[in-house]
């Protein structure tokens, strides 16, 4: 749904593909553990915001470098039958989308690894006209909290909604970053 000429929500941060596997146990260094099932699947919090928005009949955006595989992994087509807006995705020829790596044990722990891959070029991202389009911008964890910063201040200067999902992303340890986002930020999204 379009209102006043916007989009509904524009959602910045890093498409993912996500490498999820159970397994018996999270060793201790130097340890191994068996894995029980695993898989490959579409990720990151911001394009997941986009699409239960889109399965919700809003008119959604994603704003994130990808990589080569963002076609042949099936993600762009997936996004594109939601009718998610991508103009705001930048290719960036010869590197991979953001992989993330969760191992998981029977109790809900887990350990996180992360490719960045093209989610290294937010950092020399312009703000794309999508933003300035939307009525509510959703930032979540990219792969530079400066850029995050950027769009929630031009956001918030231009009247819009800002949410934020601070993740747990290695950046969201540096309080300057959360504080300042806080700033700009009218609903704030907490993870443990």
């Amino acid at each position: 749904m379009v209102r006043d000429g916007l989009m509904d929500v524009v959602a910045i941060g890093s498409v993912t593909l996500d490498e999820i596997a159970r397994v018996e146990r999270l060793p201790k260094p130097h340890f191994e553990s068996n894995v029980k099932e695993s898989g490959l699947f579409f990720g990151g919090r911001a394009p997941n915001v986009a699409v239960m928005c889109a399965r919700l009949g809003l008119r959604t955006g994603i704003v994130s470098p990808v990589g080569d595989d963002f076609v042949h992994s099936g993600y762009e087509a997936h996004l594109t039958k939601l009718g998610v807006d991508m103009s705001g995705i930048l290719k960036i020829p010869g590197e991979r989308t953001m992989r993330v790596q969760i191992f998981y044990d029977a109790v809900g722990n887990q350990i996180t690894f992360l490719h960045p891959g093209a989610a290294n070029h937010f950092s020399k991202m312009d703000i794309p006209e999508l933003v300035d389009r939307t009525s509510v911008v959703h930032i979540s964890s990219s792969g530079d909290y400066r850029f995050n910063i950027r769009v929630a201040q031009r956001a918030y200067e231009e009247g819009k909604t800002v949410t934020f999902d601070c993740g747990n992303d290695p950046f969201t340890e540096t309080t300057e970053y959360v504080s300042e986002m806080l700033r700009f930020t009218s609903i704030f999204f907490a993870n443990d």
